[in-house]
């Protein structure tokens, strides 16, 4: 357990530099607003192209990647569902809820933990995941959010589906699967775009977290915490057992799963007139319990795979 803590906490050491640069008025709402922009934009797809395409994404490839993911996935939401309806939750925080339990931040964080605990190749790893778990997590979510409005959120939906990590993640495949070299200029010019994307969005989820929200809803804030960071990666870790996968693509799919609540969650609780506080405070208490559940399953990978 010890060396599991050690593991993460220079993770989140990160982490409490961006809160703490935040906290004591050294970095503005500008800043951090400008920092995530380059991150999202910029920083993270140049990572994501660079290490992707010179990978070998057809060596890691398997289908029962994509079945374990999207069946846990799927079963939180339904869980979800199921929890709140009999806690008589109404329909506008309901959809929050469920959106927090299985939309997890699995660029700014699953990737940053990937990379530290596997290096090159749990970037590559996690990168693949995210190609096929965002576009996925993104339409559950919109289907979420319509079941609960009876609304068409098309545009929401396309904006959720194309966004420059998704893009990222599917250009650097398509150019692994093709083995096809990206011209030297180009690949040194990803090389340094990409040297900042990890620490930067570690910052910007440090900087970005408030708590202001807690004692209002605590039984759905509790509800969406639980399923997020505790049964979501159990149900993976069940699935892994039926379905067997190569040991350190396991471990990586179980670091995704067991991310907190993505920050996009905030913007697109907004976009579509939900409960927008219940999912920013979710963000943060999930991404500061993280840091224990994260020492648990690193404890258990490292005790049982």
């Amino acid at each position: 357990m010890i060396s599991a803590f050690f593991t993460i906490a220079p993770i989140f050491f990160v982490i409490a530099v961006g809160f703490a640069l935040n906290r004591y008025s050294l970095i503005d709402k500008k800043a951090i607003k400008t920092n995530n922009w380059l991150v999202f934009y910029i920083f993270l797809p140049a990572l994501l192209i660079h290490k992707i395409a010179n990978s070998n994404i057809k060596s890691m490839f398997d289908l029962k990647i994509i079945l374990i993911l999207y069946s846990s996935v799927f079963a939180v939401y339904i869980i979800s569902v199921a929890a709140s309806k009999l806690l008589r939750i109404n329909k506008k925080t309901a959809s929050a809820v469920a959106v927090s339990s299985f939309r997890g931040n699995f660029a700014y964080m699953g990737l940053p933990i990937a990379y530290y605990m596997f290096s090159n190749k749990g970037i590559v790893i996690s990168s693949m995941l995210i190609a096929f778990i965002v576009p996925f997590v993104n339409m559950l979510s919109i289907f979420a959010f319509s079941s609960a409005y009876n609304k068409n959120y098309i545009k929401v939906l396309k904006s959720s589906l194309f966004t420059p990590i998704v893009i990222a993640s599917f250009v650097g495949i398509t150019l692994s699967i093709f083995d096809i070299k990206i011209p030297q200029v180009i690949e040194k010019s990803l090389n340094i775009l990409s040297l900042p994307a990890l620490t930067l969005a570690l910052i910007g989820i440090g900087a970005s977290l408030r708590f202001g929200y807690i004692s209002k809803k605590p039984v759905e804030l509790i509800l969406s915490g639980v399923l997020k960071l505790l049964v979501l990666p159990f149900l993976g870790v069940l699935l892994l057992k039926i379905l067997p996968i190569e040991t350190v693509v396991a471990k990586v799919l179980l670091i995704m799963l067991a991310a907190p609540p993505a920050t996009l969650n905030y913007i697109m609780t907004q976009q579509t007139d939900s409960d927008y506080l219940l999912v920013s405070t979710s963000i943060c208490l999930g991404t500061v319990f993280s840091f224990l559940s994260y020492i648990f399953w690193i404890y258990y990978m490292k005790c049982c795979f």
